[in-house]
């Protein structure tokens, strides 16, 4: 039997595997998709903010973020309450993006989670990850 530890592990190479064809051709990886997810949540942030909330390094986020400028998908701007820092903002294609990732990822659970309440277990590794 596995630990909880172990399943969430696999779980989360299970989901990669099974929709990285899907998120290959909107133009994205893994991380980029988490990123855009976390940008939503927090609204107006920053690359630091990005990578505590994901629990990644600041390098991988930087490197996304760049690709992410790049096509479009958000912008980087100095920040009005404090202008030695900027601030990361989604744009209307980036909003667009985050859409097909949702979408994506809701179908895997559907298809995927039969019996099991997404609910409940949304809520157990919320208190997880709040730790």
């Amino acid at each position: 039997m596995y630990d909880l530890t172990a399943l969430i592990a696999i779980t989360n190479r299970l989901i990669t595997n099974e929709t990285r064809e899907q998120f290959e051709k909107l133009g994205i990886n893994k991380s980029t998709g988490a990123i855009l997810l976390s940008i939503e949540r927090q609204g107006e942030t920053s690359q630091a903010k990005i990578a505590k909330d994901l629990h990644i390094n600041k390098g991988l986020v930087n490197r996304e973020v760049q690709n992410l400028l790049k096509a479009g998908n958000i912008e980087q701007h100095v920040s009005q309450t404090n202008r030695s820092h900027s601030v990361i903002t989604l744009t209307s294609s980036g909003k667009k993006l985050i859409k097909q990732v949702q979408q994506i990822r809701n179908q895997w659970w559907q298809e995927n989670s039969h019996g099991i309440e997404q609910e409940e277990l949304q809520k157990l590794l919320e208190k997880l990850i709040q730790r």
